[in-house]
């Protein structure tokens, strides 16, 4: 295991740097080469993410349908979030790749294999995923089944909280 690292000085080397902000990321600091803040979060898949999946898994598709035919379907207008994009970060959802250079997406999804398996309940997965500059760092020891996450509302304070939850 590497040592920790002091926060670096003026005099310091950009390597210096990047560990310290790697050692200290998931409290979150403030880069000392760009002032920005680098935190990694901790965001739980809560009772909207579930519905939102298990609304998108009745249709019955098998294959990728576009996002606004999904909210079409089963209603979501209410939820244009990016709830339901956040649930491919579980592998309960994919988006189709995108062959356009000017879109940044696709918007093109289908339930994957795991995502119709926890619908059914037949499989547990983590409850929280760990997300740094928008990417999947990891995951929770904390499993999951579809009935406990209906059950849990979003919390704002425990999405902002410093890596506390």
């Amino acid at each position: 295991m590497r040592r920790r690292v002091g926060r670096p000085e003026e005099s310091s080397t950009v390597k210096h740097a990047k560990v310290w902000v790697h050692q200290n990321r998931k409290t979150g600091v403030n880069c000392p080469c760009c002032n920005k803040l680098v935190k990694v979060y901790k965001r739980r898949l809560y009772s909207t993410m579930a519905m939102l999946l298990i609304r998108f898994y009745r249709l019955g598709y098998d294959g990728f349908v576009h996002i606004t035919k999904v909210i079409e379907l089963t209603g979501l207008a209410d939820y244009r979030c990016g709830d339901f994009a956040k649930l491919s970060y579980w592998g309960l959802i994919e988006e189709k790749s995108n062959d356009s250079t000017e879109k940044r997406t696709s918007g093109y999804w289908k339930i994957t294999d795991l995502g119709r398996d926890y619908c059914s309940g037949t499989v547990r997965i983590p409850s929280h995923v760990y997300l740094y500059h928008g990417e999947c760092v990891g995951f929770s020891n904390e499993l999951s089944d579809v009935n406990e996450s209906l059950g849990v509302k979003f919390n704002y304070s425990e999405l902002i909280a410093n890596g506390s939850n």
